[in-house]
């Protein structure tokens, strides 16, 4: 918000297109290096996406802060490392689900599941990490066991910001303000293809035999994926009509919307055959998705949560409608010269959770640098 003030009140004419456009472009580049006038480098001088103190240079970043933030939410044995990194603001303790903003947290229990605090900073430090230290990610090879599988991969980094960089319809956003459905679309594209999967776009489908927002190679398997915001049965159908839906090996329906029960009926109610119906949700703040998955031979409908903590997943679809998800990716290499974190004491504290930075300013228990930061413009 102070971005967008300083543009609003710097004599130049501004209006939300503007400001879209703007993240367009400082996003598409992805260069957090960028000028400080940009959306990114104004992002960069806030404590709660670039560490100050001693870890300010990127050599004296803990190499266990590198490896949690390449895969994932995890424990942390070391009290004390649990403790240094998450008082310099690098990590907070995973929230477990319960409703309200606190939860207990006992440092002396090295169960403690971890993760990194927020996703402006887990992207900051992935793109420094990688400039600075040779920052280098492995990917573990496994094939998607379907489309929602498959998802999961680029799910973990599509935040808001992420989307909207790129181009979508004439308006900024759609009418229930989520991006449009062709942002989507090129943002799953975008990830998947940066992590070596064959993706193709629908301009490279054949003329009369349907072109589908999605399709991927891998192995011998072929991935169709088709994203719908209205007219549900309509993109459904071309399953069944068109040629390059039908020969699919793995077919998905991706339906976004923004009601989670609206959703949930919507999934259980499209009968999809072999088709597997994906429903996703983004949280006001557009940094987790809950996602319902309805699958051919699963008897419920699986409902759970993703985080956009840039960390890919490989999802595995149960009957009890509770699936497991695991990190596909895992920290390859990194400068020899990166730190590992000093001792420091333990103690007790509280942690409070934050879906949108409005939230945030609410409450002054915590100073700002503890604050975790959410891609909300």
């Amino acid at each position: 918000m102070h971005w967008v003030q300083s543009k609003q009140t710097s004599g130049e004419s501004w209006d939300f297109k503007k400001t879209v456009g703007s993240v367009q472009n400082s996003y598409g580049t992805r260069d957090w290096n960028c000028a400080d006038n940009e959306i990114l480098g104004r992002l960069r001088g806030s404590r709660a996406v670039r560490v100050n103190g001693f870890y300010k240079d990127m050599s004296n970043v803990p190499r266990e802060f590198a490896e949690l933030l390449c895969k994932g939410s995890t424990t942390l044995p070391q009290q004390h490392v649990q403790r240094d990194l998450t008082i310099h603001g690098f990590i907070l303790p995973k929230h477990d689900g319960e409703k309200g903003q606190l939860q207990k947290v006992d440092w002396m229990n090295a169960m403690t599941e971890c993760r990194v605090a927020n996703p402006l900073l887990a992207a900051y430090y992935h793109f420094q990490l990688k400039r600075a230290c040779g920052l280098e990610l492995q990917f573990e090879k496994s094939e998607p066991q379907g489309c929602a599988d498959l998802l999961m991969r680029a799910l973990p980094y599509m935040l808001f910001s992420m989307v909207v960089s790129f181009e979508g319809g004439e308006s900024e956003l759609a009418t229930d303000g989520l991006p449009h459905e062709q942002q989507y679309n090129k943002a799953v594209h975008s990830v998947l293809r940066d992590m070596g999967y064959s993706t193709f776009a629908p301009e490279a489908s054949e003329t009369g035999k349907g072109k589908p927002d999605f399709a991927a190679k891998i192995g011998a398997k072929t991935f169709i994926i088709e994203c719908a915001r209205s007219k549900i049965l309509e993109h459904l159908e071309r399953f069944q009509n068109l040629e390059n839906y039908k020969i699919a090996n793995h077919k998905g329906l991706c339906i976004i919307g923004n009601d989670n029960e609206k959703m949930l009926g919507a999934v259980r109610k499209t009968k999809g055959s072999d088709v597997q119906v994906m429903g996703l949700v983004p949280n006001i703040a557009h940094t987790a998705y809950t996602v319902h998955v309805k699958s051919k031979g699963i008897k419920s409908v699986n409902t759970f949560r993703v985080d956009c903590d840039l960390v890919a997943r490989r999802l595995v679809l149960k009957d009890d409608g509770k699936p497991e998800l695991y990190s596909v990716e895992s920290l390859k290499s990194m400068s020899p010269n990166a730190a590992s974190s000093p001792s420091a004491g333990s103690a007790g504290t509280r942690v409070a959770r934050f879906e949108t930075v409005a939230d945030a300013k609410t409450c002054d228990c915590l100073e700002d640098s503890r604050l975790p930061a959410f891609g909300v413009l």
